[in-house]
């Protein structure tokens, strides 16, 4: 009986060294990274994750949380977006949840936690889409995590891309890193990816990338950066405010750059054009004050808005033989631009185009454009000659306006149209000449007038002359037609009552005297528009 009971005792201890593997030590025997099953929190519940071992034993553990403070918006398919985090809310950890108040939160909305205090944020599975610079946080931005079984996105050292790898989503923008090398499995820079990374002076792109998103490294403080040959887009903004930037190279294989790619780096002096290229975008180049430089290729057939303006060092301009259209204030503030040759094929130059390039001697207008805009040339102060094609048909509001050295305007035949003070202040202004087969204006005596003889445009301010006589057919005054005409001593009215200037009467008696005349004209009512308040003729 003795060796029965010891029998039954070795095999009982077999048994249990057998079953060993189903203890609930799990630190000890079991492998539990077999399976591991993660659920994300919702808005009411916590998440967990399940760790199963090969022999099928498991065990949960519970995890953080959802955020309480997060902002949402319905969407049209019953699922929602996370907008944002709620003002008085200073949670530097954001937990997204899977679910809001019974239904999947599938995007995070541009801008989202934009400018917050957030360090790091945690996306569920659930959200297939993220805004623009919705991640884009604070300086203090470290770290992204993902849930595993997310199938757009992932991460890599707290770095977010999608989920194959092959774009670069998000660079936690609050390291202390200097330099960073994006991995070579990148194609493309996503939308505010380095957006504001301002501790980063080096960045090295790989060979493979092709594409660099909206506002991709605005911001940024590298010193020079080399963008390789694969590339083929540079999108809106995507080097704006790089003020430390010196050298950069576009590949020849850039066909697109977008607006504002390059404003406000202040310090690159040159940059090339690639020829696949056939608009500069608004703003493109603007407030760039250290470039000299610029041809534009012969594909290039636009020029957007304020696509120079600023580039105050800006010396040559070589424009292309296509170009077509020049935007509103394209060339504005380029003080050290002294030519410009417009090409024959131009069909629009914007208003304010070339304003203010103080240094601009010359300028030809080709017929092509029909219409010289509004302040195209708004006080280019030395300005000394101007060539007015046959085929302008209108000259804008003030286009020449205040351009000082101007002493010859040449009306063709083809205009039909003069705006209010489009030489004003021209103060060197010496000669007008108007076509004889021009059917709407005439010059006599040194000032410009309508055909018929009743409006006086403009007075060649720069005259010697001492004296002038407004003819008894005179009954309008155009405003700033004698601006700055300081020989001018004596005016003669042939005709002396009824006059108003703006909203003002003016003294017959006064107009009688020719040195008070004189003065109304060129002085006190210079900027008004002078007009009789009844027809004497």
């Amino acid at each position: 009986m003795k060796k029965i009971y010891l029998l039954l005792i070795f095999v009982m201890l077999i048994s249990l060294l057998l079953v060993g593997c189903k203890t609930n030590e799990p630190e000890h025997q079991h492998n539990y990274n077999h399976s591991i099953v993660m659920t994300d929190p919702t808005d009411t519940a916590r998440g967990y994750t399940t760790y199963t071992c090969e022999c099928g034993e498991s065990y949960v553990s519970e995890g953080e949380i959802a955020t309480q403070g997060l902002t949402y918006s319905l969407n049209t398919d019953e699922t929602y977006t996370v907008t944002g985090i709620s003002e008085n809310d200073s949670t530097n950890r954001i937990i997204i949840p899977s679910h809001y108040e019974g239904l999947p939160v599938v995007a995070i909305g541009a801008n989202a936690f934009k400018d917050t205090s957030v360090t790091e944020i945690v996306i569920p599975s659930t959200v297939t889409k993220i805004g623009h610079l919705a991640l884009c946080a604070s300086l203090n931005f470290e770290n992204v995590e993902v849930n595993e079984n997310n199938e757009h996105f992932t991460t890599v050292d707290g770095v977010l891309y999608s989920k194959d790898k092959t774009t670069l989503v998000q660079y936690p923008i609050g390291r202390d890193n200097t330099s960073f090398e994006i991995p070579s499995h990148v194609s493309v820079i996503g939308n505010g990816a380095f957006c504001n990374a301002t501790s980063l002076t080096s960045i090295t792109i790989p060979a493979g990338v092709t594409s660099i998103g909206d506002e991709a490294f605005k911001y940024c403080k590298f010193i020079e950066l080399s963008l390789p040959e694969a590339l083929t887009a540079i999108g809106d903004g995507a080097f704006e405010m790089c003020k430390d930037l010196t050298t950069i190279n576009v590949p020849d294989t850039v066909t697109t750059i977008g607006e504002s790619a390059f404003a406000y780096c202040e310090k690159i002096s040159a940059i090339n054009i690639p020829t696949g290229i056939t608009n500069i975008g608004n703003n493109t180049f603007s407030y760039c004050y250290q470039l000299r430089s610029i041809t534009l290729p012969d594909t290039v057939t636009s020029i957007g808005e304020r696509a120079f303006e600023w580039c105050d060092g800006l010396i040559v301009v070589q424009l292309s033989p296509a170009l077509t259209n020049i935007g509103v204030s394209a060339f504005s503030n380029c003080k050290r631009l002294s030519h410009i040759t417009l090409p024959g094929g131009l069909m629009h130059l914007g208003e304010w185009a070339f304003s203010w390039c103080d240094s601009l001697k010359s300028v030809n207008i080709p017929s092509s454009i029909g219409v010289v805009s509004d302040k195209a040339f708004y006080m280019c102060r030395s300005l000394e000659e101007i060539e007015i094609s046959e085929g302008i048909t209108s000259i804008g509001e003030m286009a020449f306006y205040e351009c000082y050295d101007l002493e010859t305007v040449s009306i063709p035949s083809t205009v039909e149209s003069i705006g209010e003070r489009a030489f004003s202040g021209s103060l060197a202004l010496k000669t007008i000449k108007v076509s004889p087969d021009n059917e709407h204006f005439i010059s006599y005596g040194g000032a410009l007038y309508t055909h018929n003889g009743r409006t006086l445009i403009q007075y060649a301010v720069g005259k010697d002359a001492k004296t002038f006589t407004v003819a008894y057919a005179v009954d309008k005054i155009e405003c700033g037609a004698f601006t700055g005409a300081e020989n001018l001593i004596e005016v003669y009215f042939e005709k002396t009552s009824g006059w108003l200037a703006g909203s003002n009467d003016i003294d017959p008696e006064g107009l009688s005297d020719p040195e008070r005349a004189a003065y109304y004209l060129t002085e006190n009512y210079d900027y008004a528009t002078w007009e009789q308040s009844f027809n004497t003729v």
